[in-house]
């Protein structure tokens, strides 16, 4: 890791985010893999899980809550609270 503050400014290197930071920084690449995902998985519970279990739907439904909200999660962690105002 290089040091914060070098003694000549000439030493600064730049530094790429990895790949999955930079994709979770893009608010429009975030909402269309989001979108994209929960729908798939909407479908997917609507097809193969079982019409009678309120159980099974209530569990699909937080885990899709779950998913959206981690998502926003990794969205937003990228920037502070300074940043956010």
């Amino acid at each position: 890791m290089p040091p914060f503050f070098p003694q000549v400014t000439a030493t600064f290197k730049l530094e790429e985010p990895r790949a999955l930071r930079r994709f979770s920084m893009s608010i429009v690449g975030m909402a269309v893999a989001t979108g994209v995902v929960l729908r798939l998985f909407w479908a997917l519970v609507f097809t193969m899980g079982p019409e009678d279990s309120l159980l099974f739907a209530g569990g699909m439904f937080a885990l899709r809550f779950i998913v959206l909200f981690g998502t926003a999660a990794l969205h937003l962690g990228n920037f502070t609270l300074r940043h956010w105002l």
